[in-house]
């Protein structure tokens, strides 16, 4: 207990010189769907705060790729700086349905407007999802949450209907790209 009390002291302590520069995720079974927007520069400390088996890995393909050794224990942590712009998710392989997020890092000074425009829908899908979007998409692709790709499309519009129908009940990640960035997004089949 002595050690877990001198720990946060520490932690509490560096968080005072470096607030500005770093976000802490407390990491933990169904600690999903984080969502979290940061200036670039930025660290990113990951904070286990259950005992159970846990690691932090980036999307394979993700421009910002990141990976913590697999580790159990209340107080491990894990921390990565993010020096590129963009929407970067992330999940715990022990936990991939539970344990998840996106880590949201706009290029400074300017809202992405076009991206908030962006629709996808229904979330919950059933049958077709459909995707619009101001700006023309270059390639969609949908991961599962053991990071298998379902599917991969090269499509060059802005409106997009996808066939749901055979796909299994559960959570998926579809990564929409344009020709200025990828972003990354949670969508449920019922």
């Amino acid at each position: 207990m002595k050690k877990i009390t001198l720990f946060l002291i520490a932690l509490v302590t560096s968080f005072s010189f470096f607030a500005q520069d770093t976000s802490e995720i407390l990491w933990k079974t169904g600690a999903s769907d984080i969502d979290l927007t940061i200036d670039q520069g930025y660290i990113v400390i990951w904070t286990w705060s259950d005992l159970a088996e846990h690691n932090v890995i980036s999307f394979s393909d993700s421009e910002e790729v990141f990976e913590s050794k697999d580790m159990s224990g209340l107080g491990e942590a894990f921390s990565h700086k993010f020096t590129k712009t963009g929407d970067f998710s992330f999940r715990c392989t022990f936990h991939p349905q539970t344990m998840f997020g996106t880590i949201h890092v706009p290029v400074s000074g300017i809202k992405n407007e076009k991206r908030k425009k962006l629709s996808i829908y229904p979330n919950p899908v059933f049958n077709h999802l459909n995707i619009s979007s101001p700006i023309k998409i270059k390639k969609i692709s949908i991961t599962n949450v053991s990071g298998r790709k379902i599917l991969e499309r090269s499509v060059h519009t802005d409106k997009i209907n996808i066939d749901m129908s055979n796909y299994r009940n559960g959570m998926y990640f579809i990564q929409i790209e344009s020709d200025a960035k990828k972003h990354t997004y949670r969508i449920i089949k019922k």
